[in-house]
């Protein structure tokens, strides 16, 4: 994630690693979409090492990333100390 992260401008502030999801607080590069490359490289990734290490088949998360805007500086810590 992090070779990523770097490649696509994206500034990673906060994330957590849980067993079928994972938290990020990300500001996006240049284009909205770095976040969904992203999340798509994160997704196989993890899947990839999962499923090799498990010895199993297909999708490690169920269904697609959600992402809200983040405005309001209190919210953000807020967001960090959740993470």
């Amino acid at each position: 994630m992090f070779e990523w992260k770097d490649k696509l401008g994206i500034k990673l502030y906060a994330w957590c690693l849980m067993t079928n999801h994972v938290h990020l607080l990300l500001e996006p590069g240049d284009t909205a979409e770095s976040i969904s490359l992203l999340m798509k490289r994160v997704a196989g990734r993890q899947a990839a090492y999962v499923n090799k290490l498990e010895g199993r088949r297909g999708s490690l998360w169920e269904g697609r990333f959600k992402a809200s805007v983040v405005q309001v500086e209190s919210y953000f810590l807020a967001c960090c100390r959740y993470i």
